[in-house]
């Protein structure tokens, strides 16, 4: 049994928020995945099957060709972002681990998308998330590669989006 399906009873309550606020359905849960679906908005949470580690997937269920990360969104959105997230207590089992984590995003998304979760997906485009995903998507195999103690490379592993403004920098300033 993977650690979803443990857990797959407990998320309508975890969803509650985003159910009660935003119309938000609990579609489906399986093994690695539960979607929440709304007219306006998609939500999908891709789990690891044995550990506590998922990603979250944002989509107009209209217009699915745009899909938004939560991470990119939040980095985005919110500067501090992982540094200031709540941390996990490390005696938590992996079950409580997930629904922890878990509710950590829920109340993230209630804080700073509002827009995305009530489907207006036009400010999140304005604000450079395309564009700064394809940056991100062209040039993080060129940061994977820089030396270790490289200070972008270390902030990359922070999760600290700063570096991309250090390496365009770095970029405009090399012959």
């Amino acid at each position: 049994m993977t650690l979803l399906s443990k857990v797959g009873k407990d998320l309508p309550k975890i969803f509650q928020q985003l159910i009660d606020q935003f119309g938000f359905v609990l579609q489906s849960v399986s093994e690695s995945q539960a979607c929440l679906r709304s007219p306006r908005c998609l939500i999908v949470f891709k789990v690891e099957k044995f550990e506590s580690s998922f990603f979250v997937e944002f989509s107009n269920p209209q217009d699915n060709s745009e899909r938004y990360d939560y991470y990119l969104l939040m980095s985005m959105r919110y500067p501090d972002f992982p540094r200031s997230l709540p941390k996990c207590p490390d005696s938590l089992s992996e079950e409580q681990k997930l629904r922890f984590k878990i509710g950590v995003v829920c109340d993230n998304l209630l804080r700073y998308c509002r827009d995305l979760l009530a489907g207006d997906f036009s400010t999140i485009r304005r604000e450079g998330y395309h564009d700064l995903a394809l940056y991100l998507q062209l040039h993080t195999p060129i940061v994977l590669n820089l030396a270790n103690d490289d200070p972008i490379k270390i902030k990359f592993w922070r999760g600290d989006l700063s570096w991309v403004k250090d390496l365009t920098e770095r970029d405009k300033q090399s012959p």
